[in-house]
């Protein structure tokens, strides 16, 4: 009886709260390790047969397993699907005749890949000191519009210069208010 429960446990006024009289926490377990669990409530006083939590086991047993079958399934797919996209990736590169269609054909693959609303293709110049875009792809509806051929220089970019000098990935969002100014405004 959830009463039965000490006067400072947390769960006796949650249960209270929720008109439980009874309560059996029933952890899914895969291989010994617990991925998860059932709360079995009853409104009325209850004492749970030990057949009742017997089966109750059972089942969250098997239910664990097809919760771990079906994560399994799904990186199994994602695999599948970045292994599709690495394949593509590669096809272009080796097929593309130009340098436009291969940036042409590597941004909309990051756009369907990623389901992002766009993607920018930009080269550095000659000195290092600015981004040229080449090429932008954008979903219909977007409001994202850029002109090939339009020049960022990294001195007004910190975020792009500091990606590239440092060689790693940098985000930057709209509501990061240690951005880059400039930065946040174009997004």
């Amino acid at each position: 009886d959830v009463y039965a429960l000490p006067n400072n446990d947390p769960a006796r006024a949650l249960l209270i709260a929720q008109n439980t009289r009874a309560c059996a926490f029933i952890p899914m377990q895969v291989a010994g390790e617990v991925i998860g669990a059932f709360e079995l409530d009853q409104s009325k006083p209850h004492t749970f047969r030990p057949e009742q939590v017997e089966l109750a086991t059972i089942i969250a047993n098997q239910a664990g397993v097809a919760v771990q079958n079906a994560r399994l399934l799904e990186q199994s797919l994602s695999r599948t699907r970045e292994l599709q996209i690495l394949l593509e990736v590669a096809q272009v590169t080796a097929h593309s005749p130009s340098l436009a269609e291969l940036l042409t054909s590597g941004a909309h693959m990051f756009v369907d890949a990623l389901g992002m609303d766009g993607c920018s293709v930009m080269l550095l110049d000659e000195g290092k000191t600015s981004l040229k875009l080449e090429y932008a792809e954008t979903r219909v509806g977007s409001a994202i519009t850029l002109m090939a051929g339009d020049s960022y220089p990294l001195e007004d970019y910190p975020a792009r210069q500091m990606a590239l000098s440092s060689q790693q990935i940098i985000t930057v969002r709209g509501s990061h208010v240690t951005g880059d100014l400039v930065e946040r405004r174009e997004m």
